[in-house]
């Protein structure tokens, strides 16, 4: 291999969620690379067919609401 991971739609979603999750915020521009667990911008924008900006909004805000969840149920 020349070193260059071709990802797809779900592989990148997956590492978008996870990076939000570790981290609590939305990836900048310049996060997406491989020691973040990312792939670039551009490659990223490609698997998802949309912009991640776009994408990492939608996702940011439905993973917030699960996050908020759980720690309310953990208080319980």
């Amino acid at each position: 291999t020349d070193g260059q991971k071709v990802w797809d739609k779900p592989e990148v979603m997956e590492a978008i969620d996870d990076f939000m999750l570790r981290t609590g915020k939305i990836p900048k521009q310049t996060e997406f690379k491989n020691e973040n667990g990312l792939p670039s911008y551009g490659a990223a924008g490609r698997a998802l067919e949309m912009s991640p900006a776009e994408y990492m909004r939608e996702r940011y805000d439905a993973l917030g609401i699960e996050t908020k969840q759980e720690k309310i149920e953990m208080t319980m």
